[in-house]
């Protein structure tokens, strides 16, 4: 997996423990899409289970799942109207199929 880290994303991470997981959550149900997370809150997480990526002084852990939708990860801030947070800026983007009876 290719990770690259926007500078402002680089400065934000490394202020904050320079450690960041990437979560992936696969849609559930009808018509839902997927959703990826990103936090640099890690307290009393079990990483034991994601992928690490070292970018400089900041550790990138990803979800597993992740590998099977996407080869590249491009963490940015995006600013919004009260602050700005740290997104995934190509984040895979999977829909539900809705299975009918018949």
């Amino acid at each position: 997996m290719q990770v690259t880290l926007s500078e402002k994303a680089l400065q934000k991470v490394s202020a904050k423990g320079g450690q960041v997981a990437v979560d992936f959550i696969p849609p559930v149900g009808c018509g839902k899409v997927s959703e990826v997370s990103v936090s640099t809150n890690l307290k009393g997480r079990d990483t034991s289970k994601y992928r690490r990526v070292k970018h400089g002084d900041v550790t990138v852990y990803y979800s597993q799942g992740l590998e099977r939708y996407t080869k590249t990860l491009t963490l940015a801030i995006k600013q919004g109207i009260f602050g700005s947070k740290l997104v995934v800026v190509n984040a895979p983007m999977l829909e539900s199929e809705c299975k009918t009876g018949g």
